[in-house]
């Protein structure tokens, strides 16, 4: 009757960085080979073939300000509050953390008490961004500043003690 009622038995490929890999048909072996090629390239980290600063590295011991904060997307909200929080942040493809102390300013013209009782805005983040909050009043509230030309400059050109 022969071997016809068993499975053929699968070859295990070993190399060094590939791991383990179980097959012994050709598509198997071509994956094998790709993996191996790929392993020795640097088009995994695709624009990341040399450092860059980010926005919070570079505002480090100084001040930054988050423009429409109310727009950031859940996921970078937790990626944001992380990073205050540990007062450190890791860049793309690094295994070691920066550490950074950085004022914030953030702006938006949502209700974030709104967002956060939507689950739109974390809470979390809320009130670590919420120590002092400035509210602009609409122009409809103020109609007497309709006619007139208005400049704020804000500047923190010196790093905080």
């Amino acid at each position: 009757m022969g071997d016809h009622g068993r499975p053929a038995r699968a070859a295990t490929f070993r190399r060094a960085g590939v791991g383990e890999l179980v097959g012994q048909s050709a598509p198997m072996h071509l994956l094998h080979d790709l993996i191996a090629k790929v392993s020795q390239s640097n088009s995994a980290f695709t624009g990341a073939d040399h450092s860059k600063r980010g926005l919070l590295q570079t505002a480090h011991e100084g001040t930054i300000f988050l423009d429409e904060i109310g727009e950031l997307p859940l996921f970078l909200q937790a990626k944001l509050l992380r990073a205050l929080q540990e007062k450190e942040i890791r860049p793309v493809g690094s295994t070691e953390g920066i550490q950074i102390d950085v004022r914030v300013i953030a702006a938006t013209n949502r209700d974030l008490d709104a967002g956060v009782r939507r689950g739109t805005f974390r809470q979390d983040l809320y009130f670590r961004l919420n120590v002092v909050q400035i509210r602009l009043p609409a122009l409809r509230e103020r109609k007497v500043d309709m006619g007139l030309t208005c400049w704020v400059t804000v500047r923190f050109a010196t790093p905080r003690a």
